[in-house]
């Protein structure tokens, strides 16, 4: 959320070293030039905090170079933007320091943003420091489009850029190998120009944690009310901001246990399908008329089950917010721990993207995520899928390939049945047919790389 900051349009706070080349200007964070977005608890409006995955403040700035005065609970990496590009990823500790962002710009305007890439910790913001004369000013418009991502791992980003092959071997700190701004959900707001807030921790479930007993607390009915992940209060305001969107992805650790001694019984069907009904009216009550859009990784084919469950309850009590989008990733590439990596995050974020803009007809324009676009495996429109006659369909590569491995079409237009289809395409060019109506992707794999159609209509 871009936080408001109660009303409170206090001036920026400056301090100058007289008589030294090196003076500074220092910026209080009750500056109204800076935007909050995400849960951030401003209780002390010298020092907001903020705890979940994706939080992240902007601000513009003159001058030709910026610092960041933060300190943290545990360690808490950031993406550091500068001009939209990240410059460089850093790390905050329990220690409070300086933490210089950008020198060397040219002495102009720029556009700079803290990104907190990571879990871990609650990081603290206490202010800018500036070149001497510099000054801040709002980075601009924020978008009217809102969305709320309710997650976990998957949602967090976890791991994608470990590159390890779907082990679980350990070799790098999991933290700075999550990059929250290149997971699927940031890139599919960003692709429907929306403000979004997320509110996802890796291993949390809808009735259980993957780490601990049924018992524990460390369920998406708990964390939700929290401003701060571990911290019971303050809870959230959630008059404070309305999505337009809720995207639910919860259900994967229902099923999973990640602790070999945890005695529970994992997969309680019905105590998941009831908790789930029973958070979606959660939802209901927080954000009166919002639509709610469960996304599940079929590559889970029981949360998957139990999901279509929850949807068909919806739909027979009379509900209509409620949309259906299962996403798949190639599980061939994962990343760490069976986990998607930054460019099955890619082609993931544009799918869903499709899918969130067929729910609420929104209409992407062309300027989709340039993260997303420019990935040189993305394979972005570089397969061909031409209709013979009514739903058969040729399939190709762009670039004349050969085709390997399964071909899947995603339905994205948001319709509550199964868009999944799978077809094994080994060599060449193959005729085959949609069994499913409404707006779909293709996706497929040709020397390695995977490859992504243009949405289709097929009616």
């Amino acid at each position: 959320m871009r936080m408001s900051l109660f009303g409170f349009f206090v001036a920026t706070l400056c301090s100058v070293v007289p008589g030294t080349a090196s003076a500074t200007v220092t910026v209080a964070p009750n500056s109204s030039a800076f935007q909050y977005y995400g849960r951030f608890d401003m209780s002390n409006q010298l020092q907001p905090r903020c705890e979940w995955t994706g939080s992240h403040i902007k601000v513009a700035f003159t001058g030709t170079s910026v610092s960041a005065t933060v300190v943290s609970n545990a360690k808490v990496y950031l993406d550091i933007l500068v001009d939209t590009a990240v410059v460089r990823i850093d790390s905050v500790t329990g220690v409070e320091r300086s933490m210089v962002c950008a020198t060397g710009l040219t002495n102009t305007t720029h556009q700079l943003v803290l990104y907190v890439r990571s879990e871990d910790g609650v990081l603290t913001f206490k202010g800018l420091t500036l070149d001497n004369g510099a000054t801040v000013a709002s980075p601009g418009p924020v978008p009217a489009r809102k969305i709320e991502f309710i997650g976990d791992s998957y949602t967090v980003g976890y791991a994608n850029e470990a590159g390890n092959s779907g082990l679980c071997a350990y070799t790098w700190t999991v933290a700075r190998v999550t990059d929250n701004y290149r997971s699927w959900a940031p890139r599919a707001a960003r692709a429907c120009n929306a403000e979004y807030i997320e509110v996802a921790k890796s291993g949390w479930g809808m009735i259980r944690d993957c780490w601990t007993p049924a018992t524990s607390d460390s369920t998406i009915g708990t964390l939700y009310a929290r401003t701060l992940v571990n911290s019971k209060t303050p809870l959230w305001d959630f008059t404070s901001w309305k999505p337009d969107l809720v995207c639910v992805g919860i259900g994967t650790n229902d099923f999973t246990s990640c602790n070999p001694s945890d005695p529970s019984t994992l997969g309680d069907s019905v105590n998941f399908v009831r908790s789930y009904c029973n958070f979606l009216d959660t939802i209901r009550g927080k954000y009166s008329g919002v639509k709610i859009m469960l996304n599940v990784p079929t590559a889970r084919p029981r949360v998957a089950n139990c999901v279509r469950q929850v949807v068909t309850m919806e739909c027979a009590g009379g509900k209509t917010d409620v949309f259906y989008s299962p996403w798949q990733w190639d599980t061939a590439s994962n990343s760490m721990c069976w986990h998607p990596s930054v460019v099955e995050d890619s082609l993931v974020g544009r799918v869903m993207a499709d899918s969130i803009n067929s729910i609420m007809k929104w209409g992407i324009s062309g300027a989709a995520d340039p993260v997303a676009k420019t990935h040189p495996a993305s394979g972005a429109h570089s397969l061909a899928v031409r209709r013979v006659s009514g739903n058969t369909f040729t399939l190709e590569a762009v670039d004349g390939g050969a085709l390997s491995g399964p071909v899947f079409a995603y339905r994205t237009n948001g319709e509550r049945i199964e868009p999944l289809y799978e077809k094994n395409m080994h060599s060449g060019r193959r005729v085959f047919c949609f069994p499913v109506k409404g707006v779909v992707i293709v996706a497929a794999q040709s020397k390695g790389k995977r490859l992504l159609s243009a949405p289709l209509s097929v009616y």
